[in-house]
């Protein structure tokens, strides 16, 4: 049987940061399908080693499809910043799953021979192979490192519907709560939006900020369904405990609006006050 999680008991899915589970009342909607973009060297896996190892504190069995990296090479990053994984995978509680054969196994060309298509790959065929892996591990928390070589480029015309077939796809038939990459190849390409955008429920983007002689890491919160906030942008520190540890850059919105609130507060005062002692006199 597939297992389903409901986004109506308002359960969230820690996000592994502390921070963004603060903004965002609990972290990930469950179920759902989540993005982190950014060029490489950002954080990215960095990050969805976090997000998983947040699940196992909370008991969630977890699964990585590696399609960038090795799985060895995951271990050995996840060691490096003092989180001891190979309890939970010897107990089967997370699995590093190598796919990149997998995908390069399945991509098809396109039929028409007058006007060839770039490789794509076949979705379907992808997800029979997921939904084994899952059910096998009773997966609740999946990560796929990275989704660039299962999705045409930004501008190609079936971008948008191979990337509503996969998020549709991954929430109908695996019912886990899913996070995905996308890797931004130029920086050029950080102000271009490819359409997964569009149907996964929120969107983490990770870049690089130059701040005098060097570069400083960030994150944005673009978006998050069923949750109000803010695309404020934060600085980002890799921590040798705490992993991705971002902190808040500038002003928002909402540090305004708390501003002018406590400065209406601070008016209404002052006047009642000055009002009081006029009726003394």
């Amino acid at each position: 049987m597939r297992k389903t999680q409901s986004v109506e008991n308002n359960t969230r899915v820690s996000t592994g940061i502390e921070l963004l589970d603060d903004i965002t009342h609990g972290g990930f909607l469950p179920g759902k399908t989540h993005l982190i973009t950014g060029m490489p060297g950002t954080g990215k896996s960095i990050l969805s080693l976090q997000f998983l190892m947040a699940s196992l504190a909370e008991n969630r069995n977890s699964t990585y499809i590696c399609v960038n990296e090795r799985p060895d090479d995951l271990v050995a990053t996840a060691n490096s910043l003092g989180w001891n994984i190979e309890p939970a995978i010897t107990e089967g509680k997370l699995q590093f799953l190598d796919m990149s054969p997998f995908f390069s196994r399945f991509a098809v060309k396109g039929t028409n021979k007058q006007q060839p298509l770039q490789n794509e790959v076949n979705i379907r065929k992808i997800m029979v192979e997921l939904v084994k892996y899952a059910r096998e591990n009773s997966t609740e928390c999946l990560v796929i490192d990275s989704i660039n070589t299962l999705l045409p480029g930004s501008l190609e015309p079936t971008a948008s519907s191979a990337a509503r077939e996969l998020v549709l796809s991954l929430e109908e038939h695996l019912g886990c709560t899913c996070l995905l990459t996308f890797d931004l190849w130029e920086a050029s390409e950080q102000g271009r939006v490819h359409p997964i955008e569009s149907y996964t429920a929120s969107v983490i983007e990770l870049g690089l900020a130059k701040e005098a002689a060097r570069y400083d890491r960030t994150l944005v919160l673009k978006k998050m369904r069923a949750t109000a906030v803010d695309p404020a942008s934060y600085k980002v520190i890799i921590d040798p405990v705490k992993g991705i540890s971002p902190t808040r850059m500038g002003r928002t919105a909402s540090d305004i609006a708390d501003d002018e609130r406590q400065v209406a507060r601070k008016t209404e005062n002052v006047t009642a006050h000055r009002s009081e002692i006029f009726v003394r006199r």
